[in-house]
């Protein structure tokens, strides 16, 4: 079930009607969506679900949905299983023949692509990059060669050294980066990679990072 990215106001009818009717919530941090039920005044028994519970005990939520129990799956913003954990639960899931009910929500990709100027259609999304080694050089020189618009997450304590990867590849490439997507304090700046560096350069950037880079001319 996808739950909002950062307003709570984003949650929908439909999210709130699912999490009257299910039995319980499995949440990647159950504190943090605590904090959204309280919210909406809703009452619901919680437990822990997050990538190493789903990995290591499948079983137990497995067990909990072969006795019939109706159990929202969720994590701390978004939608399970896009760069979030949930993809290796609901696997494990259909191969028992449970079916799995997609309760829509927010997205900070199509947030971001939504609002970027670029070309949405066709896209690449990546996540969250490799912190090092081989794979995320390759990542990085895809992105850059790509006719394709690239998205991707990445940490405020990261983004600098990253963007400025990209831009000893190409500096002229057109990027879109945007910060606390439907909060209070959102940001977005687009520019070329070098001119989006310096002005970030001289912030202070805080919340993860929605980066959108556009298509190779």
């Amino acid at each position: 079930m996808g739950t909002p990215i950062g307003n709570l106001s984003d949650l929908s009818d439909r999210c709130r009607q699912t999490i009257e009717f299910v039995d319980e919530i499995g949440a990647e941090d159950t504190r943090k969506t605590l904090k959204i039920l309280k919210h909406f005044k809703l009452e619901k028994p919680l437990f822990r679900c997050d990538e190493i519970f789903q990995r290591r005990r499948p079983e137990i939520l497995l067990k909990k949905l072969e006795s019939g129990l109706n159990i929202a799956l969720v994590t701390d913003a978004g939608t399970p299983g896009i760069s979030d954990p949930g993809a290796f639960i609901v696997s494990e899931a259909l191969k028992k023949g449970i079916k799995i009910v997609p309760i829509p929500g927010p997205s900070a990709i199509t947030v971001a692509l939504s609002i970027c100027g670029f070309k949405a259609v066709p896209f690449t999304f990546y996540g969250f990059l490799p912190k090092k080694g081989g794979e995320r050089q390759r990542i990085l020189d895809a992105m850059i060669e790509s006719s394709y618009t690239s998205c991707f997450f990445e940490s405020p304590h990261r983004m600098i050294k990253t963007l400025t990867e990209l831009c000893n590849r190409k500096p002229s490439r057109l990027v879109f980066v945007a910060r606390e997507l439907t909060k209070k304090f959102e940001q977005s700046y687009r520019g070329s990679l070098i001119e989006v560096i310096e002005i970030l350069s001289q912030k202070t950037i805080k919340g993860e990072c929605t980066i959108v880079i556009g298509p190779s001319e």
